[in-house]
């Protein structure tokens, strides 16, 4: 997983390009989250974008891969976390090493 914080300010936009299951986190204060499925983007602005507002601690989770825009929902500097969700690659190596040392470890115990 990586993990980045960005500090928003009253006035300015983040637009990023995330993953599904990517993580928003409003760290401290209230933020404004806006998106769109990114396989829509061929359809414009007839595609209706998601909006979620974030009080401070909250997070969502995006349910598909997205060009989100960011935005303070106040009148002071926010800082927001940005979760990236592990590749399934990643996770797949973790698994099977996990399994492996297992079978190890208990292949050694009945020696």
């Amino acid at each position: 997983m990586k993990t980045i914080e960005r500090q928003c300010y009253p006035g300015q936009v983040h637009a990023l390009n995330l993953k599904l299951g990517s993580t928003l986190v409003a760290k401290d204060g209230a933020l404004r989250v806006e998106y769109r499925d990114g396989s829509l983007d061929w359809l414009l602005d007839a595609a209706r974008p998601f909006s979620v507002k974030l009080s401070e601690g909250d997070h969502h989770v995006l349910a598909c891969n997205a060009f989100v825009k960011i935005q303070t929902d106040g009148t002071r500097a926010v800082n927001c976390l940005i979760v990236s969700p592990q590749s399934l690659a990643a996770h797949l190596l973790l698994r099977m090493n996990i399994a492996w040392t297992s079978r190890r470890v208990l292949s050694n115990t009945k020696s």
